[in-house]
């Protein structure tokens, strides 16, 4: 357990999971709420756990695979996750099938997550150029 460095991010709170080929960098709370998925080499290994003072706009200027936490998330990211060959544990139950209307809800509620993330990922961008961090993390 780790506080991440002040870089002007809404608050939030973000776990690190690893996998054996992916590490999963989960943020709660907050416009931002997502997940990213990076491959577990060395490098990334070094940023996520032995960065001493990593921010949140560091991991996104790291990429990486990402998807929402929005309205209905869970079984989209169920079915994402697999397809990276993360599976539920068994005995896990699928979500139910949402309705016609659940699921354009969640269509309209995706595009205004993927509007600020994207804005989001530019000021991490914006910030990371600012202080060298890809420099930093070249190899």
């Amino acid at each position: 357990m780790d506080l991440l460095e002040d870089d002007g991010s809404e608050l939030t709170e973000v776990c690190i999971f690893g996998f054996s080929e992916w590490l999963v960098v989960e943020f709660f709370r907050g416009i931002g709420s997502e997940m990213r998925l990076f491959p577990n080499n060395d490098r990334n290994q070094q940023i996520l756990f032995g960065e001493s003072k990593l921010t949140v706009k560091q991991i996104r200027c790291l990429d990486g695979d990402k998807h929402d936490h929005m309205y209905l998330w869970q079984p989209n990211c169920r079915n994402w996750l697999e397809k990276k060959g993360i599976y539920p544990n068994l005995g896990t139950e699928s979500s139910r099938n949402p309705t016609q209307d659940k699921l354009l809800e969640r269509k309209r509620k995706l595009q205004q997550w993927q509007t600020e993330i994207a804005k989001l990922e530019q000021e991490a961008k914006a910030y990371c150029n600012k202080i060298g961090f890809f420099i930093s993390c070249q190899n």
